[in-house]
């Protein structure tokens, strides 16, 4: 495909910078879900209709929704099912009310709570583009300067500029 314009440029590139945000950082883990047989209106069903697939299921690493990547709104449910025991003790599960030390939650220093981690950079795109991100610097201007409509009740702005033309 030959681009001639740089706009055309322009937009394949951005179609493949969005497009890559729609792919995981590293593959995750398949799942399937067999579908039941039907019975009904059947006489004597007496073998099993559901096709056995000789495709192996590929094992993957396990997920972690702190260091993987997986767009979309909920990973596996492998990734959930790892911190079911660390939000039962953030909700106090295990030791309801009492008096006793146990009772209450203190972090670790060597938690995540204390512990800034700056994310690490998968992507290997580079800003090429200095001025991304950078705030304008802007002379400011009076926008009004015959200060029409500053007064806080009956403001006549029709009638101001009608003065302002006759001046």
């Amino acid at each position: 495909m030959k681009l001639n314009t740089y706009s055309e440029w322009r937009d394949v590139e951005l179609s493949h910078r969005i497009y890559n945000r729609n792919v995981p950082n590293k593959p995750v883990q398949m799942y399937f879900s067999p579908r039941p047989n039907d019975t009904r209106f059947q006489r004597f069903p007496t073998y099993d209709k559901v096709k056995h697939y000789d495709t192996k299921l590929e094992k993957t690493d396990h997920f972690y929704m702190g260091v993987n990547f997986l767009p979309g709104n909920r990973g596996p449910f492998e990734g959930i099912s790892g911190t079911i025991d660390k939000e039962s003790e953030l909700k106090n599960i295990y030791f309801p009310n009492q008096s006793a030390p146990q009772s209450k939650y203190f972090p670790s220093t060597t938690s995540d709570m204390y512990m800034i981690e700056e994310p690490k950079n998968t992507n290997p795109y580079t800003n090429e583009y200095n001025l991304l991100g950078k705030t304008p610097i802007l002379t400011s201007k009076n926008m009004n300067p015959q200060n029409i409509g500053k007064k806080p009740f009956f403001n006549h702005t029709r009638q101001q500029i009608k003065n302002i033309v006759k001046q």
